[in-house]
């Protein structure tokens, strides 16, 4: 009878503690997301004009949205873009991170020096980091290529050049954060797995795809997740370069509305909140399957 009392009083506590640990996020996602978004939520079934004022136009908002990516240049480029965009942060950006912070786990030669420079841009702010990178681009190449006649092209003003070196940035930017909790994640690893590997005979390579990969594999996949859930809100450091007037070509989802939103008036909101609708209609399953996947078909442990 005690036994009993007690595993009730136990399960009682466990659940007490649960419903206090998932009350504030709770909280805080009913504050801050649905209270704060409704507005923009009913927007998008509405229209305003001068003569009529506002009346609901159901879905009329959200097919304007859905013509423009097919029809307008700009939104169909600016869909393109950041789809090219979340493409080379998982190809590019997500092999390199864990490229570098392999080499730094295993403590290789300047593991040092390259931990400090691929966190540094998390620490020095955005602004002045893109002044000495603009001002490197622009002054600095061209100095030192001068000796030699060699034409330096104009990296941030021609659209060619512009898209990749904005592309780079962004990439070389977003190592930081990324490698710390990679490495954290190899730091975490049992020394006597990895002694056991030695003995074995293991390659660094095969290490690292038979024992690093696969006991890390859960980091990696909320890094990806992540991403994807941004799909559409990255705006790759463009307003920081160009402000609001960078090329049409360069534009990505996230960069089309954060400067839409800025000269918006009131007869353009309900598109814009349309639009953002849309968009999250296509993140937010989209990273449910693809997290699905990766924990469905991905490396095990065991």
């Amino acid at each position: 009878m005690a036994k009993n009392v007690s595993r009730r009083l136990k399960e009682r506590n466990r659940k007490i503690f649960y419903y206090a640990m998932m009350a504030l996020p709770l909280l805080q996602f009913f504050i801050f997301y649905i209270c704060v978004n409704i507005n923009s939520v009913v927007l998008a079934f509405k229209q305003y004009s001068v003569t009529e004022g506002e009346k609901f136009v159901y879905f009329d908002n959200f097919s304007d949205v859905i013509n423009g990516l097919f029809n307008e240049p700009m939104l169909t480029q600016s869909f393109i873009n950041s789809l090219k965009v979340w493409g080379a942060t998982l190809l590019i950006g997500t092999t390199l991170a864990l490229v570098f912070s392999y080499y730094i786990y295993k403590k290789c030669f300047g593991n040092g020096l390259f931990r400090v420079i691929l966190f540094l841009p998390q620490i020095i702010s955005s602004i002045v980091l893109i002044v000495v990178f603009r001002y490197f681009l622009t002054e600095f190449v061209p100095a030192l290529m001068k000796p030699w006649d060699v034409k330096v092209p104009d990296f941030l003003d021609e659209t060619k050049t512009a898209w990749t070196t904005v592309l780079i940035y962004a990439l070389w930017t977003g190592f930081g954060t990324s490698t710390m909790m990679y490495v954290g994640a190899m730091n975490n690893i049992s020394d006597s797995i990895v002694e056991y590997a030695k003995l074995d005979g293991f390659s660094p390579l095969q290490e690292f795809v038979h024992i690093t990969l696969p006991m890390i594999y859960p980091t990696l996949v909320t890094f990806i997740t992540v991403g994807l859930a941004g799909l559409f809100t990255n705006q790759m450091n463009l307003y920081q370069f160009f402000g609001g007037s960078a090329e049409p070509q360069l534009y990505t989802v996230g960069y089309y509305m954060y400067v839409k939103i800025q000269s918006a008036g009131r007869a353009d909101y309900p598109f814009l909140a349309a639009f953002g609708l849309v968009m999250t209609f296509i993140s937010a399953p989209l990273t449910l399957i693809v997290k699905k996947l990766l924990e469905k078909y991905g490396p095990r442990v065991d």
